[in-house]
């Protein structure tokens, strides 16, 4: 007993650790945008948020995990984010700044928190159902971010592809959603977890040749 107890504590919480790696990839890219003075205040925003909404993700768990319209809307999201981020140029000096504004970003923060702790809930869930588990695992996650994060947006300053790629990995996340939800097709988180590790040392190398050799 006490070592299947013990077994999927440490299952739910290497979950909501790997899971909080693509939240604090978003955290720090979208914050970056930001002058330097207000990205931390920013990031520990972002966290703060997410923590409440996943605290009220909590007490309506299950309507959460069976409700297709809040994934599809989730998932959408994520595109659109990527999308914008990648690929959308604004043709007016005043939509650049509208983009980079404090509270525009701060409304991005907010709304990609949101996603992210859904996801984070559904991937729980998904592990164990029982609420003292899911609980350890959400507040072994909220304590991840609050060293993960900075550290990220580090790396974000000094590896600027990290960005592109995250964005990246927002439309895979997108579309892992929409593949369980509609396909019935899940990406173990694991592999999730490899995939964000690989990127991320591939774009920082390629980060450090391109500035050796330029």
């Amino acid at each position: 007993m006490v070592i299947t107890t013990l077994s999927a504590i440490l299952s739910v919480t290497l979950i909501e650790i790997m899971l909080s790696i693509d939240n604090a990839l978003v955290n720090a890219s979208l914050a970056k945008k930001l002058p330097h003075h207000l990205q931390q205040k920013a990031l520990y925003g972002g966290i703060a948020l997410g923590a409440v909404f996943k605290i009220i993700g909590l007490l309506v768990v299950s309507f959460l995990i069976t409700n297709p319209f809040i994934k599809t809307l989730s998932a959408l999201y994520l595109f659109w984010l990527a999308y914008e981020h990648l690929f959308a140029k604004p043709k007016e000096d005043w939509g650049l700044k509208k983009r980079n504004s404090p509270h525009f970003v701060i409304t991005q923060l907010a709304l990609a928190n949101l996603v992210f702790s859904i996801d984070n809930i559904v991937g729980v869930v998904g592990i164990s159902n029982h609420i003292f588990y899911i609980i350890s695992g959400v507040l072994v996650g909220m304590v991840a971010l609050l060293f993960i994060t900075p550290l990220v947006l580090k790396l974000m300053h000094q590896f600027p592809s990290l960005e592109k790629m995250t964005y990246a990995l927002l439309a895979y996340i997108g579309a892992n959603i929409l593949l369980q939800e509609y396909l019935h097709v899940s990406v173990p988180e694991y592999l999730t977890f490899v995939l964000i590790v690989l990127a991320m040392l591939i774009t920082m190398a390629y980060d450090k040749k391109k500035s050796l050799t330029g």
